[in-house]
């Protein structure tokens, strides 16, 4: 744990652009869900996979994912638990979108 009492403030500086840094990889790791080669796959198959089908759904940009990093205890961990939540606009109306 980093005592913040000791730091000064460049340090701290760098440490929240570190932490910057490993939530964006973090995000984007969860953004490929199974990985490229489960996406690739998919596509093989003829097949969109969920965020590909959300933005044919959705106004463009309006999807913002909910709990993107929530992990819990399983066998095989796996970021967002395929579960997607957000409250994008269809139509420019405000709607609930829940990706199981």
């Amino acid at each position: 744990m980093l005592d913040t009492r000791q730091c000064t403030l460049s340090t701290l500086h760098y440490f929240n652009r570190y932490d910057i840094s490993r939530l964006s990889e973090a995000r984007a790791t969860a953004a490929l869900g199974g990985g490229e080669q489960k996406i690739a796959k998919e596509h093989e198959k003829g097949k969109l996979i969920a965020r590909e089908r959300i933005d044919l759904l959705l106004d463009p940009g309006s999807f913002k994912e909910f709990n993107m990093l929530a992990k819990f205890p399983v066998s095989q961990p796996c970021y967002s638990e395929q579960v997607m939540t957000s409250i994008p606009e269809i139509s420019g109306s405000e709607a609930e979108v829940l990706v199981w």
